[in-house]
């Protein structure tokens, strides 16, 4: 691999990406004790599915997954996989991410999950901020 300054590109995203996760870390340190703010209600409800298209495209946006299943499928199917099996592999993958954010959803919309997410947010960006730091 070509050398960059001394260093190899890969070794200075490492770095890059260490320095990030760090100052993620930092700022859930920093912003754990504020807790969530309470909402005023809204006037006016958000168009019906809105949240849900927000999601999808966040969810397709992340590269980090495309890699993971693009690695996933390498492995795991055969160098000569009819173009069907790929697609529908592919399918199967979508409809088991989309059955688990459902039931992620509809869990934490729950009235007492919610309450309780709210009561614990403290603790729980404290703990993901720390390791985060310690990564």
């Amino acid at each position: 691999m070509r050398e960059i300054g001394g260093k190899t590109g890969t070794q200075k995203c490492g770095r890059a990406g260490v320095l990030y996760l760090t100052f993620v870390g930092i700022k859930m340190f920093w912003n754990a004790p504020q807790g969530i703010p309470k909402s005023e209600p809204k006037e006016a409800l958000p168009k019906r599915g809105s949240a849900w298209y927000v999601g999808v495209l966040t969810d397709l946006s992340n590269l980090k997954a495309v890699a993971f299943f693009r690695s996933l499928f390498a492995v795991f199917l055969p160098a000569h996989t009819p173009l069907w099996l790929q697609f529908t592999s592919a399918g199967v993958v979508v409809m088991i991410d989309v059955c688990w954010l459902a039931t992620v959803a509809c869990v934490f919309s729950l009235g007492p999950i919610a309450r309780g997410d709210t009561r614990i947010k403290k603790w729980i960006e404290y703990v993901t901020g720390g390791i985060l730091d310690s990564v």
